[in-house]
């Protein structure tokens, strides 16, 4: 068992949960949630998308990986999206695809992995496309981009070089996509009302630990493969968390538009 994935997976979760446990509050601003009825629906809703995420996995695993890769790049380019136009799907695109372009070998075992063993060769020659067009989307508007947005895109440049796939997601994620989703939605939160949400977080990110480690525990024994069963358990895991939040702040972005 590779250590340094249990940690990886460890510090992603540990970010990950806290950033979309802030979504009921979102839901909440949004309109999407005003009384019990629509709080359940909501849930109910939720929790569907995540169990049709992991049964489209478990199902047609490339199709859904590839639908993951292609959402997160839209996701991810969210952080730029005041800065950039096509609400910063270049930056999103180029994050993304960055460590298909510079460890191509290792992003292969992972899609390997995600794959149940099938060939990982599609998937990787279209998240290079999505690394080449973030790219050049971002070469195009360079203008627009200050000297400390440049330093961020060179920083992720050299951390795909240095860094494993995994390291590298780990920093992006726990360093700046995260941190900056958190700040922004705290802000968004009523004085008055943060350490109520604060406490709703805290029992979020408990449950959600406890959970993902009872699913470990209680398949790690009929594992064949443990680092593959952590990879699969984090990557199909981590869709199934967070394509609902995407759903989410895609429908609260279009509120405010």
């Amino acid at each position: 068992m590779d250590l340094s994935v249990v940690i990886a997976a460890g510090l992603i979760a540990i970010m990950g949960v806290p950033h979309g446990a802030l979504d009921p509050f979102v839901a909440y601003r949004s309109g999407l949630v005003n009384n019990l009825f629509t709080g359940v629906r909501f849930i109910s809703i939720y929790l569907l998308i995540m169990l049709a995420v992991v049964a489209s996995w478990l199902l047609l695993p490339e199709l859904t990986l590839i639908t993951f890769l292609l959402l997160s790049g839209v996701h991810f380019g969210r952080d730029w999206r005041q800065i950039v136009n096509w609400q910063g799907l270049g930056y999103g695109a180029l994050v993304v695809g960055l460590p298909a372009l510079t460890h191509t070998d290792q992003v292969a075992q992972i899609f390997s992995f995600l794959l149940f063993g099938a060939s990982p060769d599609l998937s990787i020659q279209v998240l290079q496309i999505i690394a080449v067009v973030g790219a050049l989307l971002v070469l195009a508007e360079l203008r627009r981009i200050n000297g400390w947005q440049r330093a961020e895109i060179v920083a992720l440049m050299l951390a795909s070089v240095i860094c494993s796939p995994l390291w590298y997601f780990v920093g992006y994620f726990c360093l700046l996509h995260s941190p900056r989703h958190l700040v922004d939605e705290i802000a968004k939160i009523p004085q008055q009302q943060r350490k109520k949400v604060m406490l709703v977080t805290l029992i979020t990110l408990v449950t959600t630990l406890a959970i993902f480690a009872s699913v470990a525990l209680g398949q790690w024994h009929k594992a064949p493969d443990i680092n593959a069963f952590i990879y699969q358990l984090l990557f199909i895991g981590m869709a199934a968390l967070t394509v609902p939040h995407m759903f989410l702040l895609a429908w609260a972005d279009r509120g405010r538009a």
